[in-house]
């Protein structure tokens, strides 16, 4: 992508005309109290005193909406022109824009200096002249409500929770709610480019660039107390942050975890409180990483403490539930199966206490071919005490160790999409609907007063379209190289020996430059071979031995899945209705379909 430098230097000619210009006027002497800058340190050339009273200047004009931070007001701001006192300036500039509330509303890439001179002083920099996104008339307004926006982010954070998960859950709510532009499609003029780098952009289109995701994540976490700063790479094109917990730092990169555009609740945590070594392990490579402030990480006490932490692993958005942090991960030799497990995490140790709540195992079946994607695609998030996920084909709710079935795709949905990836958000749940892990998306939603809810298990559900069946040998997904910008890594699946696909398989995207994609998943462990012809047995499906197929049978075996409920060996070999010697999602299928005809 195109990454605007920390500041594009648009010292306007007439702002080197300005050089005999009178010094601007003070800004009012009710201006908003300020930060304390005392932290930033001597920025560049600037003196600690400098960097400071530069700081709380840029702060004031930003607070009243001036067109000029007054850089003549004392002593300490005085700055004589050149060009290492300008660059200095400008990355003061930037870091407070993008640090603090007052600054959402500003053009951090485009600014003009004003000069001055005095016998006694010479050449000096007297003020920082600032543009705003968006016009006089309608910025109070539109200021408004982007701290509406960001208040209302920041009121889902717990005040309880420790510096690393207010982190956590910043990170997976940007990558979840937000999603990276590729190519500006969401920009479609030349103007309008520069906004995609602003939060004021995603917040509008609800798509960004990493500067944007960057800007958010320290605007965010600066609310929380927790200092962050913007990471730049020229060499790399890119921009991430890095985040102090207890004096020392680590990076995160939430445009690479969010690598799978529009997949809502798909989020890698690759990237995400890591040391400088194991992001370069990810790709991140380039010797020229600095914070806004002009500093090269690698003067930054930079730690490797969190590298190992319990959301290593998930693919999918780590959520809050029943006080703890619950992820879904697979199994190591099983990618098919998704382990749903909860986290208790101890700030005083950097450890979390583990508990498995439950574990399925559901394929995601290539469509038009007998085969299925490596790895599981669940998604996962909380309402309350009640746990909403999703499955290739529906969307299920969990609640005291029961599950309760909310809706299923409809027969056109389903023939040529699967459920890759959900979240909710306020009454509304989001689920995207996909041909593939990364393919394009259809971005549906559903309120949560229209589902069943918890007052109807699984008794009445609609039609179920037959199973795939299960190949011999499971697909892998190809690594991709990442890339100055993640775009969608075209998963593609192998064939299955028993016989190729009838429709051609999507081939994975040309890879550019470098992009970013998900860690390797294992290969599938090998399912047995599937059936020649269905069974006829009458007593297939009667898993409680009543004479007939009922919802308890169906309700018995979806436990069961859950690792609620053991099977007998006489119980397993009713369940087990392909047959292929294994009772999983697809004898569910099967007898929730014998249910309907039984019924119909």
């Amino acid at each position: 992508m195109k990454l605007h430098t920390w500041i594009k230097r648009t010292i306007a000619a007439a702002a080197a005309c300005a050089m005999l210009a009178p010094a601007c006027a003070l800004l009012p002497a009710d201006a908003a109290e300020v930060p304390d800058f005392s932290g930033l340190g001597a920025v560049g050339c600037l003196t600690e005193a400098q960097t400071c009273a530069a700081a709380e200047s840029i702060y004031k004009a930003l607070e009243s909406h001036a067109d000029v931070a007054n850089l003549s007001t004392s002593t300490d701001a005085y700055v004589k022109a050149g060009t290492e006192q300008m660059d200095s300036l400008m990355n003061v500039f930037a870091t407070v824009v993008g640090g603090y509330d007052a600054g959402v509303l500003t053009n951090k890439n485009s600014i003009s200096l004003k000069m001055a001179y005095s016998p006694r002083r010479g050449n000096y920099i007297s003020g920082i002249v600032i543009y705003y996104l968006v016009d006089d008339a309608v910025y109070s307004k539109t200021y408004n409500n982007m701290i509406d926006r960001l208040d209302a982010i920041s009121a889902q954070v717990d005040p309880a929770w420790s510096d690393v998960e207010k982190a956590l859950f910043l990170h997976e709510y940007i990558a979840v709610h937000y999603d990276y532009d590729t190519g500006y499609a969401d920009y479609p003029t030349e103007d309008e480019e520069y906004l995609c780098h602003t939060v004021y952009g995603m917040f509008t289109r609800g798509k960004a660039v990493c500067e944007a995701y960057a800007w958010l994540y320290d605007l965010l976490l600066r609310r929380e107390g927790i200092d962050s700063f913007m990471v730049c790479s020229t060499e790399l094109g890119h921009a991430w942050n890095l985040v102090e917990l207890d004096g020392e730092w680590a990076h995160v990169d939430i445009t690479w975890d969010d690598c799978y555009q529009e997949h809502c609740g798909v989020v890698l945590h690759d990237s995400f409180l890591k040391s400088s070594d194991a992001m370069r392990e990810t790709k991140h490579s380039g010797d020229d990483w600095v914070i806004s402030t002009g500093t090269p990480v690698s003067e930054m006490n930079v730690t490797d403490r969190y590298n190992s932490g319990f959301w290593n692993g998930s693919r999918a958005a780590i959520c809050r539930y029943q006080n703890q942090w619950l992820a879904i991960k697979p199994d190591s030799k099983a990618p098919a199966v998704g382990w749903f497990y909860l986290y208790d995490y101890d700030p005083a140790t950097l450890t979390a206490d583990c508990t498995e709540m439950l574990s399925l195992t559901l394929y995601w079946d290539v469509i038009g071919a007998p085969t299925y994607y490596t790895g599981t695609f669940i998604s996962a998030d909380a309402y309350g005490d009640v746990l909403y996920y999703s499955t290739p084909d529906s969307l299920m709710a969990y609640y005291d160790g029961e599950v309760y079935w909310q809706l299923d795709l409809t027969d056109e949905q389903l023939a040529g999409n699967r459920i890759y990836g959900m979240y909710i958000d306020g009454d509304t749940l989001y689920y995207a609907l996909s041909a593939s892990p990364s393919g394009a998306v259809t971005r549906c939603s559903v309120k949560l007063s229209d589902l069943p809810g918890i007052t109807a298990p699984a008794t009445e559900e609609p039609t179920e379209p037959e199973p795939a069946t299960e190949p011999t040998e499971a697909p892998t997904e190809p690594e991709t190289e990442p890339a100055t910008e993640p775009t969608e890594p075209e998963t593609e699946p192998t064939e299955a020996v028993t016989e190729p696909p009838t429709e051609p398989v999507t081939e994975p995207a040309t890879e550019p430059e470098t992009e970013p994609t998900e860690a390797p998943t294992e290969p599938e462990t090998e399912p047995t071979e599937p059936p020649t012809e269905a069974p006829t047995e009458p007593e297939q499906g009667d898993l409680d031995g009543d004479g007939e197929i009922t919802v308890t049978d169906v309700i018995f075996l979806q436990q069961y899945l859950l690792c609620l409920t053991p099977l007998t060996p006489e119980e397993a070999a009713c369940a087990d209705l392909m047959p292929d010697g294994t009772v999983d999602v697809f004898d569910l299928g099967l007898l929730k379909r014998m249910l309907l005809e039984k019924t119909s």
